[in-house]
């Protein structure tokens, strides 16, 4: 479109430069086409005067000057014509030829008067050339024709017959000539004047036409105009508005012009962008590959398209793109540098990293459960031998019967008077209070082993009801079904899982959960494991000497929404890590892999809930908050 617009303005330079030319070109044109007219009328007129002389003959016999004067006027005329095609001298002959046949006519008819009026005609038919000159010869021929022959017939020469009066004075002479000389110039003055008012209309005509396509090129050059500006507001607005990477660089590989969001790039404006080169804002590296690259596009004229390039700023960060380069060809199909596209990619590489880390813990995580249920089937089996061996120590104890023991003793004490006549009295008495001792004994020891054996059974039942609700968590690791749950027997299980946890440390865990509590829908599975992390985290922050060791936990429904919050005592935090709880990788464990909180997040707004941990400071405990929509 530019390439035209300039066109258009050498054109509108080049018509007013060839004005003056063109004007001179239709003027010769004009002439000539004046000319040709003009001719082939003469071809009419001088046949017609050869006739006509032919015609005249026949009154006084005048056949030789007929023929001779006439066809020796035709020859010289068409004869000139012929020879000299390129010169106006034929036209001149011409106004001689007309006088020659004015005078014969006048000498075929004797002098008569009316004969004379052919050399007013034939200056009238001069006229068609619109040359005034050509009546010079016209009126040479007639000033000689009448003054020589006038002369000629006053002295009294025999047969000249230019005049049918004896006698022509010098007073007439002159009228005749004065009057014939006013109508030549009259005649003259018309072809002048015609010559004029045509050229003033050759003028007027190119005048016009040249305003015709001034006008016409004024128009189109407009109409080219606003399609620029047009062209130009809509490439403006891809260069300002683009998010992508967008420039054009010379054969040098500088930037020529850039998009509006590559300088904020940069850090830089536009205006300052152009000129320089890749060298200029990258590594060495990316810059030297990119050189490489442009060169060779513009070497093969083979576009290069959506390949990733990486670039690594000053700061060490990696920067992914997807980019497209292309040779810049001009009009005339000269390639004149390159442009191109990039587009930022950088976050759809760290989802990509992200995706693959999730996927291998994921993996991770599939193998530990896989491990976890094998244990928990070792566990189980251990725990079950064991509960049966408890089982059968107290169905042995239910068999033996400690009063047997009790009545031999209190046999012994009946008999002891006559034991004493036999053994001796100490004896008998020690020998009962021995036995009366062992009896109290074996009754103390047995109801100590019943409540030890209950106490164990009562663990045993607990172990199996955890591994229960673990084997419940671990086949249901690997479903993503959304279905009815009650979080208070998830919060149930929970706290009975982490319950030896929180006795080990002697932390107080108390939960208030609404009798109303309504279910949600969700993953049993998943969402335990958000509230397993969640009181974990409560628990592990009490310290072992702190003089408060609490957890608050309250369930409740709340304007259509069911809150979950967990209170705890622990250390808090301030606004800094606050404000990195949930990113990824991020921890303020020695030994934790910053995975939990961001999990749980995740876990948690995938049903459709929010998560809000505070706290007040370090010191002051934290505040976890989760809810859920009903």
């Amino acid at each position: 479109m530019v390439a035209s617009y300039l066109n258009a303005l050498i054109m509108e330079n080049k018509l007013i430069a060839a004005a003056v030319s063109e004007q001179q070109l239709y003027t010769e044109s004009f002439r000539r086409a004046v000319k040709e007219r003009s001719d082939k009328l003469m071809d009419y007129f001088l046949p017609a005067f050869f006739i006509a002389g032919l015609a005249l003959a026949f009154y006084f016999d005048t056949w030789l000057i007929a023929v001779g004067a006439g066809g020796l006027s035709l020859l010289a005329y068409y004869s000139v014509k012929r020879l000299l095609k390129d010169s106006e001298l034929y036209q001149y002959v011409l106004s001689v030829v007309l006088g020659i046949f004015m005078a014969q006519y006048i000498y075929q008819m004797h002098g008569m008067f009316e004969m004379h009026f052919f050399a007013f005609i034939g200056s009238a038919i001069l006229i068609t050339y619109q040359n005034w000159k050509l009546q010079i010869p016209l009126v040479a021929v007639v000033v000689v024709h009448h003054g020589t022959l006038g002369y000629l017939q006053n002295i009294g020469y025999e047969k000249v017959y230019f005049t049918q009066l004896d006698f022509l004075t010098l007073q007439t002479f002159i009228m005749h000539i004065i009057l014939a000389a006013v109508i030549f110039f009259i005649c003259g003055l018309w072809g002048y004047q015609l010559k004029k008012y045509s050229e003033a209309q050759i003028n007027q005509s190119v005048e016009m036409g040249r305003l015709q396509k001034e006008a016409m090129l004024a128009q189109e050059l407009a109409i080219l105009k606003e399609s620029l500006e047009k062209e130009k507001y809509l490439l403006d607005s891809l260069m300002d508005n683009m998010p992508d990477l967008i420039y054009f660089k010379d054969t040098e590989n500088k930037f020529t012009r850039v998009s509006k969001h590559m300088a904020e790039r940069y850090n830089t404006t536009v205006s300052e962008l152009i000129g320089k080169t890749d060298f200029d804002f990258h590594d060495e590296s990316y810059a030297m590959q990119s050189y490489k690259d442009e060169r060779n596009i513009q070497k093969t004229r083979k576009p290069k398209i959506d390949f990733i390039e990486k670039s690594i700023k000053e700061d060490g960060t990696e920067t992914w793109f997807s980019t497209t380069k292309m040779p810049l060809i001009n009009a005339r199909g000269e390639v004149v540098g390159t442009f191109g596209m990039s587009r930022d990619i950088t976050k759809v590489k760290t989802l990509e990293k992200e995706r693959h880390a999730a996927d291998m813990d994921k993996a991770i995580a599939q193998g530990k459960f896989e491990i976890a249920s094998e244990v928990m089937h070792d566990i189980g089996n251990a725990v079950v031998g064991f509960g049966s061996y408890i089982t059968r120590i107290r169905r042995l104890l239910e068999h033996d019967n400690p009063e047997k023991l009790q009545n031999l003793a209190g046999f012994f004490q009946v008999q002891q008077p006559a034991l004493s006549v036999a053994i001796g009295e100490a004896k008998a008495g020690a020998v009962v209070n021995m036995l009366k001792g062992i009896t109290e004994t074996q009754k103390s020891n047995e109801e100590e082993i019943r409540r030890s054996i209950s106490e164990q059974i009562n663990i045993i039942t607990h172990i199996q009801e955890i591994l229960d609700i673990q084997r419940q968590y671990v086949s249901g690791h690997n479903s993503n079904e959304r279905k009815p749950v009650s979080i208070s027997n998830i919060i149930n299980d929970s706290l009975a899982m982490l319950l030896a946890a929180t006795d080990k440390t002697g932390i107080s865990v108390t939960s208030n959960i609404a009798p109303d509590l309504p279910s949600i829908k969700g993953d049993r599975t998943k969402l335990m494991q958000v509230i397993m992390n969640i009181l974990k985290n409560s628990i592990e922050a009490i310290e072992a000497a702190s003089p408060e060791k609490t957890i608050l936990l309250n369930a409740f429904a709340h304007d259509g929404r069911a809150v979950l919050q967990v209170k705890d005592t622990g250390k808090g935090f301030d606004q800094q890590i606050a404000s990195r709880l949930f990113k990824r990788g991020f921890t303020t464990k020695a030994s934790g892999a910053g995975l939990g909180l961001h999990n749980c997040r995740t876990i948690i707004e995938s049903h459709e809930g929010v998560i809000n941990i505070t706290s007040e400071g370090p010191g002051k405990g934290a505040l976890t908050t989760i809810e859920f929509r009903i």
